[in-house]
């Protein structure tokens, strides 16, 4: 993971970024076994061959989940067609396979060494509503995406280590999950191919899906903040838009759900907060502020819409 990142961000800020957002979303899963008994399900990722900030623009859909392939991650593939209109593709893989039998994947430009992935790994297409197996060197022939790593940013042990440190507390599935999403993301699509030709836009993934009273599966946008100094929580334009967007599409709702913290130093736990989006979308501010950059250059732009948090609801 530490190579994957280090080759996919600016500088240690977007680094902190990622892992704190790989924070929120492990620690969620990791108390909503233990405290709910509705089933949940992977999200995919919608990621846009060609160089935009709309992650459905030219996209292509693709979900990775552990062996046994359900109904509903077919479904996914299914309710996604309108908006990845470049093809649906499901890998899947052997959470149980030993690490020392995985394989390795030579990227150009890589100097450390290989990244890692289970040989266990399976790529599918959805063609006519069924699954066709396809390798890797195939996926890559269908979607035009010439992996490659370019320059490596700097990112000190002490940090790569606190982050190894955090994360050992939760389940080595959900962290083999998260770092196979990433795999695929920063290691097969990478965002320029050799020649520094930009291949593929900004991505938009699915953190969760949750089956709700509404007996539909609802769509969960998982993130770890404090509040702002008006007392509130926010989320940036584009990720309203797409959330919206994402849940016309599957006939269905989303909700907001934070991981509140204590400040942005300490990053401390303080409870966990829920929102459907309809509600923050209609009660949020119309006045955009600037937020946080992400994994964005903090010389970068990012309208953002407030909502307070008494309008959120304890979970």
């Amino acid at each position: 993971m530490h190579i994957l990142l280090s080759y996919n961000v600016i500088g240690d800020i977007q680094y902190k970024n990622r892992y704190n957002g790989f924070n929120g979303e492990l620690d969620f899963f990791k108390w909503f076994r233990a405290n709910r008994s509705k089933p949940t399900c992977e999200g995919g990722v919608f990621i846009p061959l060609i160089d935009t900030d709309d992650s459905f623009e030219e996209a292509i859909y693709v979900l990775v989940v552990p062996n046994l392939i359900q109904d509903f991650h077919l479904k996914q593939l299914q309710v996604a067609k309108p908006l990845s209109k470049r093809g649906q593709y499901l890998v899947s893989y052997d959470s149980n396979e030993h690490i020392e039998d995985w394989n390795y994947l030579k990227i150009e430009g890589l100097t450390d060494k290989s990244i890692p992935y289970p040989s266990s790994l399976k790529i599918f297409t959805l063609l006519e509503d069924s699954l066709t197996e396809l390798s890797i060197s195939e996926l890559k022939d269908r979607t035009g995406i010439k992996s490659a790593f370019h320059k490596k940013a700097n990112i000190n042990d002490s940090l790569k280590l606190h982050f190894i440190n955090k994360l050992t507390q939760y389940d080595y599935e959900d962290i083999l999950s998260t770092y196979l999403t990433r795999f695929i993301l920063d290691g097969i699509f990478t965002r320029t191919n050799i020649s520094r030709k930009v291949q593929r836009g900004a991505p938009l993934d699915v953190d969760s899906f949750v089956f709700g009273k509404n007996e539909k599966w609802n769509i969960l946008e998982i993130k770890e903040k404090d509040l702002s100094a008006s007392g509130c929580f926010g989320m940036d334009v584009r990720r309203i838009n797409s959330l919206q967007k994402l849940a016309k599409t599957f006939s269905t709702k989303a909700f907001y759900i934070v991981r509140k913290i204590n400040n942005q130093i300490d990053r401390e736990f303080v409870t966990w907060r829920i929102i459907s989006m309809d509600n923050f979308d209609k009660f949020a501010s119309r006045n955009t502020v600037e937020g946080g950059t992400g994994m964005r250059s903090t010389k970068s732009s990012n309208p953002t819409r407030l909502c307070k948090e008494s309008l959120f609801k304890d979970m």
